[in-house]
């Protein structure tokens, strides 16, 4: 999958506020003054924001949402798949891609149902960005904006496979159905804002759905 570095220590709670908004937020501090590796010395640090993809898997029979833990993160936090937009890349397209790279559930079983109108921005906390350059990555964005699907799952638990790609690709270490309030309760802090933005847009359409 394409966005491996949003993760975040426990330590990190009280930092920047995440803005919702394309493109806004407060100013992260300079990244020149911090300490930094060789690999860090040859990463740009962009003021963009990466496209990015959100996908929110639901089981109309539960009425619960697909909720995964990372393989690279300690903290216990839940969230959703998501992933990054390629070049030229129609966004529903991404979504289903990024879906299966990281869950094993194919296209075919899922149906789109849902979108927010909105792309849904967050930034990344300095440590974390700083964290990215130390992976030896050339660019570092200031964080990532999403466009967030809601998608019906028709195939079977069993379909699911965290390990599709191989063990070296695995994005997530475990997964459960688990509500969609929950998940935005659960999720890193930085992310929260736009969880909850998710939450609101897309309970009613759960809602509707389960009548």
């Amino acid at each position: 999958a394409s966005a491996r570095e949003e993760e975040a220590s426990s330590t990190m709670r009280h930092e920047q506020k995440i803005d919702v908004s394309s493109g806004g937020g407060p100013q992260l501090p300079d990244l020149s003054s911090q300490p930094s590796t060789s690999s860090e010395k040859e990463t740009l640090f962009l003021d963009s924001f990466r496209k990015n993809v959100g996908i929110c898997v639901l089981d109309e029979n539960t009425g619960m949402v697909f909720a995964a833990r990372r393989c690279d993160d300690n903290t216990g936090a839940w969230q959703m798949p998501q992933g990054g937009i390629d070049k030229n890349e129609d966004p529903a397209v991404a979504a289903l891609r990024e879906l299966e790279e990281e869950t094993g559930i194919s296209p075919e079983s899922v149906e789109i149902v849902g979108e927010v109108e909105d792309w849904l921005t967050y930034e990344f906390p300095t440590s974390v960005r700083t964290k990215i350059a130390r992976r030896s990555k050339k660019i570092v964005f200031r964080g990532q904006t999403q466009k967030w699907f809601l998608l019906r799952f028709t195939g079977e638990d069993a379909s699911i496979d965290l390990a599709a790609r191989g063990e070296e690709h695995r994005e997530f270490s475990e997964w459960c159905w688990m509500p969609l309030a929950e998940i935005s309760r659960q999720v890193v802090h930085f992310k929260m804002q736009v969880y909850e933005r998710v939450c609101e847009e897309f309970t009613p359409l759960i809602t509707e759905r389960m009548r």
